[in-house]
């Protein structure tokens, strides 16, 4: 049985011990701190350190070799939160953008199926937010010699490339040369639960000061979140970067594993000490 503890703001789990598994030379120093100070979670650095039943939140630890990471921790008898299947599910952007269908732009992986009008941002699982004209295309052509171009580079080498149809958000600043800074909110999700969320961007390359993430409708991500579920989406635990477009709608811009997404400005408290309890249940 798992229980939630509330002496003391910790969280017990009775059934199944907790790992998180870190990089210290990636990993915010807050996060650490937040970890310990609010959860009952063993904590370590190497996959040595995960023992028999363990649950393990492989922080920043996974990437660049998912399925070994997976198979040590296996070996040592423990389990990944997201498993290898997740992993890759959460950075192959055809398979999320097919299960959100309307709420988020259409994904192409056939450069030459796009339509010839419409603008498109190319990425692979990641993106260089900070060089836009290595982002958008304003037409298929552009698109095409774009993802050539980046399938050259060794940093792209091995990922897909896809093409995202471009939809202009709300903005509300940026730096010369970047991505424009848009009304984006990150948001953490454990078993189907919203656990906290935060702006994405750095408040400080704004115009205006960004709106809070009480503007987020909570029936369009209740949407989302459903629609993830009914598809079968093998995340346990994932962050929904979510945008507000220019015409006042809102979309889904990326699904992200939850083990590999920065915080942004999402407090670590509130997020650790919110997942301690559902992972608790």
């Amino acid at each position: 049985m798992r229980r939630a503890d509330q002496t003391g703001g910790r969280v017990t789990d009775t059934k199944r011990r907790i790992l998180f598994l870190h990089d210290p030379k990636l990993l915010d120093p807050r996060e650490l701190e937040a970890v310990r100070d609010h959860t009952s979670w063993a904590v370590g650095e190497s996959v040595l350190d995960v023992r028999a039943g363990a649950l393990v939140i492989a922080r920043h630890t996974v990437w660049p070799w998912p399925r070994r990471v997976a198979r040590d921790i296996a070996r040592q008898g423990g389990e990944l939160l997201n498993g290898t299947s997740a992993y890759v599910y959460a950075d192959t952007p055809v398979s999320w953008s097919y299960d959100l269908g309307d709420l988020t732009p259409r994904t192409w992986t056939d450069f030459s199926r796009l339509p010839a009008a419409a603008a498109f941002i190319v990425k692979g699982a990641k993106a260089d937010k900070s060089r836009w004209d290595r982002m958008f295309a304003r037409n298929a052509y552009a698109a095409r010699e774009l993802m050539a171009e980046l399938a050259r580079e060794t940093a792209s080498r091995g990922e897909e490339l896809v093409a995202r149809e471009y939809v202009p958000l709300e903005r509300l600043g940026g730096t010369p040369g970047g991505c424009p800074v848009c009304t984006e909110f990150r948001i953490f999700i454990a078993d189907g639960e919203v656990l906290a969320a935060g702006f994405y961007w750095d408040p400080a390359d704004c115009e205006r000061a960004p709106p809070p993430p009480e503007e987020i409708p909570p029936e369009f991500v209740r949407a989302a979140l459903d629609r993830l579920e009914e598809n079968g989406c093998p995340l346990r635990y994932y962050a929904l970067d979510v945008a507000r477009k220019a015409d006042g709608g809102w979309m889904v811009v990326e699904v992200n594993d939850g083990q590999r997404s920065g915080l942004s400005t999402v407090d670590p408290v509130a997020l650790y000490g919110r997942l301690a309890t559902v992972l608790g249940r």
